[in-house]
């Protein structure tokens, strides 16, 4: 196959919500085009956008002279990297400090610290290439396992920085990427 400058893209978040969020009985999309369901945007995420990281660590196995004569896959590892700008939506509160620990009641909130683990979720990453295909990353088993340091700043909007690991599904697998 020769090369093709059309499949070179660069992406941007959908202008009707990017990343989503949903509870364990959200229906699972299949496709880049299927209605959410279950599902809250978590509204703007920062201008670093969204960093995904997928890591395999092997070791090797040597001969009895030093060779290397094989690799085994000890590890494997898919993250995704951004930060919540909407410090007040219900749905970035609820995925950052769980659920129970969040109280709404018209323009007032209240959030209560806690140590408690924070549940598997599924999460949904929705962007439109340059020829305005629509790309959609699925994961359906993302837990919050870590977040970054909240900065109060006058000059710095606020944010929620969280690293999401993908676990693996029923069928064992991490995520999906659908193109339409």
């Amino acid at each position: 196959m020769a090369n093709d400058a059309k499949n070179i893209s660069t992406i941007k978040p959908r202008t009707t919500g990017a990343i989503w969020v949903g509870d364990s009985d959200s229906t699972i999309p299949t496709s880049a085009s299927t209605e959410l369901t279950g599902f809250s945007c978590v509204g703007y995420i920062s201008e670093d956008g969204v960093k995904k990281s997928v890591s395999r660590e092997s070791e090797s196995i040597k001969d009895w002279g030093g060779d290397t004569v094989a690799t085994v896959q000890k590890d494997y590892e898919a993250t995704y990297n951004f930060t919540m700008m909407e410090i007040t939506n219900s749905a970035v509160l609820e995925a950052y400090y769980g659920k129970d620990n969040v109280t709404i009641t018209g323009n007032k909130i209240t959030i209560k610290g806690s140590s408690a683990e924070l549940p598997q979720k599924p999460w949904i990453i929705d962007t439109i290439l340059n020829d305005g295909r629509k790309c959609r990353e699925v994961i359906p088993c993302g837990k919050i396992s870590d977040t970054g340091d909240i900065e109060f700043k006058r000059d710095e909007a606020m944010g929620y920085e969280v690293t999401v690991t993908a676990l693996p599904d029923a069928s064992g697998l991490p995520f999906y990427i659908y193109y339409e």
